[in-house]
């Protein structure tokens, strides 16, 4: 047993209320991906590509959001589906050419679409309904918005170019 405060102990009322992680409010939000990772699904018929989101500013500035694509699956639909969501991602992260690895999409800003969808485990969810590019203000915009915020530099993604080994297929499909 650990003590928490020393001899004096707390009360709930000398505590901080706790804002929890709920969802966030469905809309648009400037995002990035912090973090990725390729797992295999449970059934063992396919893999699917995590995506960890942060919200860059606003009222929210650091909350995370996930999601999940299905980039290879038995059923052919939820593939599609997944894998257009990942094209979604390349071209508001202005990846052209070949992804090779998910760390590509990473730090760069885009305006992801939030929705919020039921989920039986925790009441509700947000689901990243769309992605897209972030444009950054022209000094105009900025100078018309009360109050103008510093907004975060896009980077410029590296250019990819496919494999000179002429090597075709997905990534995901091959075995290696």
């Amino acid at each position: 047993m650990a003590s928490l405060f020393g001899d004096q102990g707390v009360t709930a009322d000398q505590l901080p209320d706790d804002e929890g992680f709920g969802v966030l409010p469905a809309g648009q939000y400037v995002c990035r991906i912090v973090e990725s990772d390729v797992k295999a699904n449970n059934a063992g018929t396919g893999r699917y590509l995590t995506l960890t989101l942060k919200v860059e500013e606003g009222q929210y500035a650091g909350r995370l959001v996930w999601d999940l694509l299905n980039i290879q699956h038995s059923n052919p639909t939820a593939q599609k589906i997944g894998q257009g969501a990942l094209k979604r991602y390349m071209t508001a992260c202005g990846i052209q050419g070949s992804l090779q690895d998910s760390n590509q999409l990473h730090n760069i800003p885009f305006i992801a679409s939030l929705k919020i969808k039921p989920d039986d485990r925790d009441g509700e969810r947000n689901h990243v309904g769309n992605v897209k590019p972030y444009q950054n203000p022209t000094p105009t915009q900025q100078q018309n918005s009360a109050p103008a915020q510093q907004r975060p530099a896009p980077q410029q993604p590296a250019k990819n170019t496919p494999s000179a080994s002429g090597a075709g297929g997905l990534p995901w499909e091959n075995n290696g």
